[in-house]
């Protein structure tokens, strides 16, 4: 008996294998089955092998139609990997590998004892050292979530002894180290707290140990406790050194306070907060014990500061300086009498790049400011990538670092998407730019910023990229809540148009992750943090709402990617650990859950996804109707072949491209090789026999088991 053997490494499911039936021909499936009907194969392409011919060919829907009779089987997304006959995507190159500024300081603290600088290299994170003569010493850290590893690392703390306690902000937690690097404890955390991370205001209860991104930290010597600001409660909490809670704050409505980006014991022994949303630094009086008076004492702001991120203090106490990040200057005040009083500021605001030594005393963008015991400050540019020494009266005395990073090349590779010529756009999120390269891998230019505002390609952590039908490259900005229109060649001589703005409402974002165009022009937006998608449409200028938070089938946590068809959306559901498929009203068709937060998602020109199982660091294969094909590669590492938690794909003909995050590299995979599958007579046994229909035919298997239809329409399950 003649049988026709179906397989599915690319190509749409359900498999139609109309043009192979007849008298005493039997269907083979390896894999689950599933129940499907016509409406399921418009549009596929299935891989036939006849006989036992090596002989590979094609049949596509309307070729199928022609034939009379109807077998059908199809694949069912379940928790397992796919056909053991699939091939492994070659490794053909990188793109572009890491290219990274000297420091990329978000906070730091001198440490008097040991005479030295503690910089959190918020880019790069890891805790760098540096003496006081500008010299590089030693760092530690790296990207993670384990004992010693960051994400995102913001500030610094310095007690007596030199221990270094660590504001690990994106983790939600602070970690302390002793003066060498050593881990002691971690406090806080994704997992120990995340019945928090849903209480707006948290602090009390069995939320009193936990944070939520906390960007700011000191040590308070007066009364031997870390002082944490908990940036997204709005509050204050105490701990002492062993990690032990000691106080909270009132809640920030009670102090008028939103969004704390520090927090520090002030000469005047009163804590001295910055309020960052209200453009305010605001001191309050606050004992041992941790009872406030919620009226502040001393308010500074006036108007003279823009989203002022931290407070340090002259060795006598009379004088405030202040990183008035938005203002890009070091703002100063008399605070030695009754009222404070304003003083000549250090530094302006520079354009960018910053260009030394005319722009010496200047930032791009100033985090935060320390002061040693001579009373020289130094300031934090992270996005200048440097550091700045200031005399007592205001000469530069030294700066660390201050060039950008190299092109081409990343520091940390978000985003990554083709054009229809081959055309290869990357998003380089710490280096604040996008990166083009020809189809050849040639690299052609790069633009962007960092920066606010509706200016020439102002960026803020952005992640995704995408390209449009008309050639527009589309962008999620991501940290501006908002997405951008650049044109095919990355010109930003006129202004980049963006559209949305940070909030919940229709048109508004929350850290959009994803993003990806339609065939008709509609832009797709994972809508990440409130936990949704959103569409825009460019020739109305409308948007629209898809989708809630939960774990429901119409609803996401936290998704990071999306691809669209002409008939469907694909949507990475981080925060579920799922890929779902929807109508393009929303509605659920499927989804695999086989994952472990997954972030990006790409369709093939074949109609298959390839899939970023970024906490897998490995890339996984599905059909359209989600069901392993079983290519999945990948394993932790940094080797070709091997990825370090990937954030998103392309796809241009045969070719996969891999924005390989943490790795800081876009990999390129040829994914054009055929498959194999195992011998017909080669699957394990069974016994089992159901009747189907011929108009709606079923068949059921487990994993390694080949389905066979009889020329009666009985489906059965055979070992041979």
């Amino acid at each position: 008996m003649m049988r026709a053997l179906a397989f599915a490494r690319q190509g749409e499911e359900p498999l139609e294998l109309r043009p192979l039936l007849g008298p005493g021909h039997e269907v083979g499936c390896h894999g689950p089955c599933r129940r499907i009907d016509e409406r399921d194969l418009r549009g596929s392409n299935v891989t036939v092998r006849t006989g036992m011919s090596s002989k590979v060919r094609r049949h596509s829907w309307r070729r199928a139609a022609a034939a009379g009779g109807l077998a059908v089987v199809a694949s069912l997304s379940m928790t397992m990997a796919g056909p053991a006959g699939a091939a492994t995507p070659r490794f053909v190159k990188t793109l572009a590998g890491p290219s990274f500024a000297e420091v990329y300081p978000g906070g730091f603290e001198y440490d008097v004892a040991l005479d030295r600088l503690v910089v959190a290299d918020t880019g790069m994170n890891r805790i760098d050292f540096y003496s006081s003569a500008g010299s590089k010493t030693g760092e530690f850290g790296g990207y993670g979530t384990g004992d010693g590893a960051f994400n995102t690392p913001r500030d610094i703390a310095i007690d007596p002894s030199s221990n270094i306690y660590v504001a690990d902000a994106a983790n939600h937690r602070v970690q302390k180290f002793d003066q060498n690097g050593r881990h002691l404890w971690s406090l806080g955390g994704l997992d120990a707290c995340r019945s928090c991370l849903n209480t707006p205001l948290g602090g009390l209860g069995s939320c009193k140990t936990c944070l939520r991104k906390s960007l700011g930290l000191s040590w308070d010597g007066a009364n031997n406790v870390l002082l944490v600001a908990s940036t997204t409660q709005s509050q204050v909490k105490a701990y002492d050194a062993t990690g032990a809670w000691k106080w909270t704050s009132p809640s920030g409505v009670e102090l008028s306070i939103l969004r704390p980006r520090d927090v520090t014991r002030g000469p005047d022994g009163r804590i001295w907060v910055s309020d960052h949303n209200h453009h305010q630094i605001k001191a309050f009086s606050v004992t041992s014990g941790g009872w406030w008076n919620t009226t502040p004492a001393i308010i500074l702001g006036d108007g003279k500061l823009r989203f002022p991120y931290n407070i340090a203090f002259s060795p006598d106490g009379d004088t405030a300086y202040i990183a008035d990040t938005g203002n890009g200057r070091i703002a100063r005040w008399d605070i030695s009498g009754t009222t404070p009083q304003w003083l000549a500021q250090f530094g302006e605001k520079c354009g960018y790049p910053c260009a030394p030594p005319d722009d010496a005393g200047k930032f791009e963008y100033i985090r935060r400011v320390t002061v040693d015991a001579a009373g020289n400050v130094f300031a934090a540019d992270l996005w200048g990538n440097s550091i700045r020494r200031f005399s007592p009266t205001g000469s530069v005395t030294l700066q660390i670092g201050g060039a950008p990073a190299p092109l081409p090349g990343f520091a940390q590779a978000y985003g990554v998407a083709v054009g229809s010529d081959g055309v290869v756009y990357a998003m380089d999120r710490m280096n604040a730019r996008i990166e083009r390269f020809d189809a050849s891998g040639r690299f052609l230019n790069a633009a962007g910023s960092r920066g606010g505002g509706p200016g020439a390609g102002k960026l803020s952590w952005a992640e995704a990229v995408a390209v449009a039908p008309d050639g527009y490259v589309w962008v999620a900005d991501t940290r501006h809540d908002r997405i951008q229109r650049w044109p095919a060649d990355l010109a930003d001589s006129a202004p980049v148009p963006s559209y949305g703005a940070r909030g919940n409402a229709v048109g508004e974002f929350k850290h959009p992750e994803g993003i990806a165009v339609d065939p008709a022009g509609k832009v797709w937006v994972a809508d990440t943090r409130n936990n949704r998608l959103q569409t825009y449409d460019p020739k109305s200028g409308t948007f629209a709402v898809l989708g809630s938070r939960g774990f429901g089938p119409g609803q996401f946590q936290g998704p990071q990617g999306v691809a669209v068809s002409a008939d469907a959306v694909y949507v990475a559901d981080t925060g579920n650990n799922r890929i779902k498929k929807l109508a393009l009203d929303g509605s659920f068709l499927a989804q695999f859950s086989s994952l472990t937060a997954p972030e990006g998602v790409v369709l093939a020109p074949d109609g298959s996804l390839w899939v970023a199982d970024s906490r897998m660091h490995r890339v996984v294969h599905l059909s359209a109707g989600l069901a392993d094909l079983g290519d999945t590669f990948g394993s932790q590492g940094s080797g070709d072949l091997q990825f370090f938690q990937p954030h998103s794909l392309a796809v241009h003909g045969s070719t996969l491209y891999v924005a390989d995050t943490y790795n800081h590299r876009i990999q390129v995979f040829d994914t054009s090789g055929d498959l194999t599958p195992p011998p017909f007579n080669s699957a394990p046994r069974m016994s089992q026999t159901a009747a189907m229909s011929s108009g709606d035919l079923a068949a059921y298997a487990e994993r390694g088991v080949w389905c066979t239809l009889s020329p009666f329409g009985r489906a059965r399950r055979t070992r041979h």
